[in-house]
Formats: structure tokens, sequence, C-alpha cells
């Protein structure tokens, strides 16, 4: 391509050409260059005339500029060609007659834009440095305009703002990068001028202060602070250090590093985690709720069937309490696992040890499994063949919600006629019985796509939800992570319209030696005969937990008086001889006074017995937030409902051996 393809008019070619400074016009179109006007005082620095030194740019424009500066060039000509309007600074090295050396120019280009995919770029050179002359291999410069030459293009080249100041803080000099932060189109706009000439800080005085103590001697890194760039408020980090010449502080030198979207991204995160904070309170609360709204009707439920049990003879009824009982049991388990969200996610489940036997688990399993079996004509097959130890030190709700949970699912996976069967096999290893379980069904199986993600949470393949139901798809996560904490694993084997296979390990302590009868065990009674004649306030608005808490205590000699609220509770404990109450059994939540209240009035009344009486908060909610609390409002313990009759027999049991030791001294 040639000049001529642009004809600029005579009349601005005439003016351009006769202004008094160094000026160069060239011409952009479609993806090439071409050199369209010089300035008479361009073409003297040249000693050629303007057509000759069009010519000869033609001829030779690639000996033009130093190959060193020639790719920089064309980077700072590509930003004028997105931003037109605005200057860019350039350096460049330029070859001069005789043509044998270069001169550094010094200029800032700006473009207009004159037709579509035409634009003039406007080179306007401000300063011809008659120091850096060097031949035409840039090889021969003395060492001092090397170095200052390297100098000046690391500082123009570095994406860090670096700027240097005299001992009045005034600006003697800035790089490119500091130029294009704030906008400005030439390096005289700031010189002789400090911060607050030029107004950019929001508040300057942190700046002033930070940099009249670097002018003392005292470096700083990575202040934080705020700027205004552009007509924007930008957060920056500075760093600034003295300026020395000959021992004395001639003035300082800084730089900072622009941070906003990392300030800005970091409140929005802290923002997020705000409003994170403030869901997860709104979630505990709610599964606070929900787990005592679902566990205070078990608690009646469990209660009242084990008050049956012990009143029962006829074999029929005590058959169906003892389903009744195991089956609640089983459900309230789920619920404490499946309400306690927090404790689940949070890895902070804590097993529940004590001597088990594998025998009450498969009459539990056998209860709930076997009429879903027949109820979809399904053969369901429990083989305890090779069973070598029957009691084990364990987790019984825990094992007894992973064999559930995966032999429900074969039952709902499994078309009428089939079969569903679990196997278990024991391997005594030292102390411990590996016990493996197997279930196995005929079903419809899974795809080899879906098995990687089987353990996962709220994991479900796409299933007719009329054929086969629905679920929350959390049981398979929570049974594995049962399972690991037992020392085992649980691992699958699927085909699709064949069937799937699940293996289950558990690692268990060995249990006492079983009986002559191998398969039926009791646990060991223990001895609750210190709670004969013992006196408990119980403080419970619920009239049938109530019912069911005084019958438990009673079956063991404990004297129960009833208060239904906060307040009743503690008109009893007052109205009362000191040292009446052995105990007090809280509820937590009340209508009117609540029991956290109601501990704390007590503690604060005048008499003896108020500052020591255990006081034993009773609760269906079981949120670690719910036990700080009670402890926090005085409380001595914690029972939750359900009752576990031995965990509440035992707890006061243990209080009330306490409190006479240290009365009788």
């Amino acid at each position: 391509m040639n000049y001529f393809l642009y004809t600029m008019p005579d009349e601005e070619k005439k003016i351009l050409q006769k202004i008094p400074g160094y000026l160069a016009v060239f011409c952009y179109n479609n993806g090439e260059y071409s050199l369209v006007l010089v300035s008479d005082l361009l073409a003297k620095v040249f000693g050629d005339n303007k057509e000759d030194l069009l010519a000869r740019y033609l001829e030779h424009k690639s000996d033009f500029v130093h190959p060193d500066d020639y790719t920089s060039i064309i980077n700072v000509i590509n930003q004028v060609m997105m931003e037109p309007e605005n200057p860019y600074e350039v350096r460049m090295r330029i070859m001069v007659p005789p043509y044998e050396k270069y001169k550094l120019f010094k200029g800032s280009v700006s473009g207009r834009v004159v037709d579509k995919g035409i634009i003039l770029i406007y080179l306007n050179i401000y300063e011809i440095t008659d120091n850096y002359d060097f031949d035409r291999t840039g090889n021969r410069l003395t060492s001092i305009d090397y170095n200052t030459l390297l100098l000046d293009r690391i500082l123009n080249t570095t994406q860090d703002m670096i700027f240097w100041k005299d001992r009045d803080r005034r600006f003697l000099g800035a790089n490119q990068a500091f130029l294009d932060y704030y906008g400005f189109a030439s390096l005289s706009e700031i010189l002789g001028k400090n911060d607050e000439d030029m107004n950019w800080h929001p508040d300057p005085v942190p700046f002033k202060n930070d940099e009249e103590s670097v002018l003392e001697g005292k470096s700083t890194f990575m202040v934080p602070g705020l700027c205004v760039a552009k007509g924007k408020v930008r957060h920056i980090l500075a760093s600034k250090s003295p300026l020395y010449d000959n021992g004395q502080i001639i003035g300082l030198v800084g730089s900072f590093i622009d941070v906003t979207d990392d300030y800005e991204r970091n409140e929005e995160i802290e923002k997020l985690n705000g409003e994170l904070e403030k869901s997860n309170d709104s979630m505990t609360e709610f599964i606070s709720r929900m787990s005592h709204e679902m566990r205070t009707p078990m608690n009646a439920i469990i209660g009242l069937a084990t008050l049956g049990l012990d009143k029962i003879e006829d074999k029929t009824s005590v058959e169906y309490l003892s389903k009744i009982k195991s089956s609640g049991q089983y459900l309230l388990g789920i619920i404490n696992d499946v309400l306690d969200f927090k404790k689940i996610e949070g890895g902070e489940i804590v097993l529940d040890h004590r001597p088990i036997s594998f025998g009450d688990i498969f009459d539990t399993i056998d209860t709930i499994i076997r009429p879903l079996a027949i109820e979809k004509e399904i053969n369901f097959i429990m083989d305890d063949s090779k069973i070598d130890t029957w009691n084990v030190i364990g987790d019984k709700v825990r094992i007894q919600q992973i064999l559930i949970n995966l032999l429900n699912n074969a039952v709902k996976f499994t078309e009428p006629g089939g079969r569903v069967l679990l196997d278990v096999s024991q391997e005594i290893k030292g102390d411990n019985v590996e016990t493996t379980f197997i279930i196995e069904d005929n079903g419809c199986g899974m795809s080899k796509e879906f098995i990687p993600k089987l353990f996962k949470s709220f994991s479900q393949e796409n299933r007719d939800p009329a054929k086969y139901g629905t679920g929350t798809g959390l049981g398979l996560a929570i049974s594995k992570r049962f399972s690991n904490l037992m020392g085992g694993d649980i691992t699958v084997e699927s085909k699709e319209f064949v069937g799937t296979k699940f293996t289950v390990t558990l690692l268990l302590e060995l249990g006492v030696q079983e009986d002559e009868n191998g398969k039926e065990w009791k646990n060991k009674q223990d001895d609750f005969s210190i709670l004969e004649g013992v006196r408990v306030l119980l403080a419970e608005d619920n009239e049938i937990n109530a019912e069911v808490a005084e019958g438990l205590l009673n079956e063991v000699g404990v004297i129960v008086d009833i208060a239904r609220d906060g307040q009743q509770a503690i008109d009893k404990f007052s109205n009362s001889q000191e040292y009446y109450y052995d105990v007090i059994l809280m509820d937590v939540r009340m209508p009117g006074l609540d029991g956290y209240e109601a501990t704390g009035r007590i503690r604060e009344l005048p008499r003896m017995d108020a500052v020591d009486v255990p006081i034993i908060a009773m609760s269906a909610d079981v949120m670690g937030d719910t036990i700080a609390m009670a402890q926090n409002s005085g409380m001595n313990g914690y029972v939750s409902k359900p009752i576990d009759v031995h965990q509440m027999f035992t707890t006061i049991a243990d209080f009330v051996s306490d409190i006479r030791k240290k009365r009788n001294g």
C-alpha cells in the first residue's frame, strides 16, 4: 500500500506542515500503515525534503525504528486505534542522517477516524535527545547511557505504578503506568506538584503522614488507602522508601498497586457470608423447632409403649407394644440424624457405643421390612447362619438405620415376585469382629453413569415416582458416613434391569459371652435402688409427656411433683422446705416462662438449696445450641426426649449420689 491511497485535504496539509513542531502523520488502512505527512521542522531533522522522506519511508520503513522498539510502538498504535481520542506517551529510537545511528525520540501518539477502517495517527515529537546516540546495532553506548536507557525501559514496562518525589513531596517523575492509571497525557501535568495539589485522595492526611515518616528514614510496605483515578474512588496498596544521596535523604520513591477488584470481591464475600450466617441461623431455628415438634409426640409413643410393656402380660399385646416401641425408636433415630442437619454436614456425629445383640437388630429389621415385602409380594430372606458372635458393642440405632435404609430401597426397586436377601457373615479380628452384611436384590438396578454419584447427598437417579416412590436422597450418604465411623464401608455392584448388591462392613467390638441360646441376650440390669424415695420436681407442660415421665419414675420408687410451666416450678420450689426436692427435671420449652428463665430465677432465690439443687434439662430439641443454652442458664445436665429410660435414671442417680456425698461431708 502507498500513502497516496489517502489524500489529505490541501488546506489541512499546509497547516500541519508549517506548525512549529516535530509532527508525523500516518494512515492506518485495513491492516497496513503509510506515512502521510511530516512537518517542515521534522523533515529538517532528517535532512530531506518532504517528498524524499516519504519515499524513503516507503522503501526503508523497517530501518527507521530500532528493532527493539518496533513491537512496543506497534502496541501503542494498536491502543490508539481502539481509543483514538486518548493520547499515549511513546519513546523510540529513530534512524537519522547519515543513517548510521539512532537518536532517542520522545513524543505522544493520538488518532482520528476519517472513514470506515481508516484512522489517521498523529505522532507529536516533543524531545529529541542527543545523549543517546548509538550505532545501527545499538551496541556502542557508554555504560551510563545504556543503563539510563535500560532503567527507563524497565520503569515504563512494569505494570506497577511508580513515582519519585523531592523532600517537599513534590513529584519529580513517574512511569507510564502511573500516568495511564490517573489518565495524564504527559508527565508535565504532575511535575512540581504534591498530593494535596492534585486533590486525588479523599483523605490526604494518612498519605502525608506516611510520606513524612518515609522522609525521616522509615520505609513502608503495602499501606492501604483510597485515591481518585479517572473520577472513580479506588483502593490501593502503596509502598515507599527514602532516596539517599551521599548518606542524605533527598526524596522518596514509591509504588502502588490497585486492589479495588480484590477489595470489592472480599466485600461481596463478607456480605454473602453474612447472609449465609443469617440463613444458617434461620435454618438452625427451623430445625430446632421441627425437631422439638416431631420428637414430642414420639416421646409419648415410646414412653407409653414402655409403660405398657411393664404392665401387660398378654403375649399378643406385648408383641404389638414391642413393635411399636422398636419402630418408634428407629423412627426417632432417623429424626435425630435428618433434622440435626448441621451435625451431619459438619461430620460431628458421635456414635453411642453400648452392648447390643444382633438378635434385637434383626427383630427390628424383620418388623419393619417384612410387611413391606409381603405387600409387594417379594420374597424377603435373612440368612444369619454364618454369625459366630451375636453380642457386640456398637451403636444399635445407626446399624439398624444403615441396614433398613438399604433393605427398604431393595424392596422399593424390586418388582413383585422378586427376591431381596440379607446375608450376614463375620470374621474375628482380635478384640473386634468384622461383620459383613450383603443386601442383594434382582430389581431394576442402576446405570453405570449414576453409580459414582450414589453416595452424594441429594443424589437420585431418575425413576418413575408413581412406580418407585420418592425420597430425600440423603439415606445412602448418611449410611456410608455411619459405616465409615464404625471402621467399615459400603460398596455397590449394580447392573441396570438385573439387580443391585450392596456390601456393608462394620468393625465392632466383641461383647460379653453369649448364653446357650445364642440369639437371646439381655443387657445387664443397672441397680437404681438409690432412686427409691427421691423427690423430683418435674416441670412439663405436655400432659401426656408428664404422665409418661411420672410413670417411668414411679417404677423405680421416685416421688414426682408436677409443675405445668416455668412459673409454677418456681412457686413450688419456693414454697417447699429447703432440700425438699432432690432433683428438678426442667422442660426447656414451655408457654409463658420457659425452662431457661425459670432455672435462672430459681438459682437467684435466697435459700441454700437454690444454688446446688441439680436441675436437669429435658427437651425434644437436641441441637448443640440448645444444650449450650441449658448449661449457660444454670442447668447441670441434659436428658433428651423421647425419654431414654436408662439415660434418665442414670443421670438422676449420678446427681443424687454426688449431692448426698457433698451434704454428708
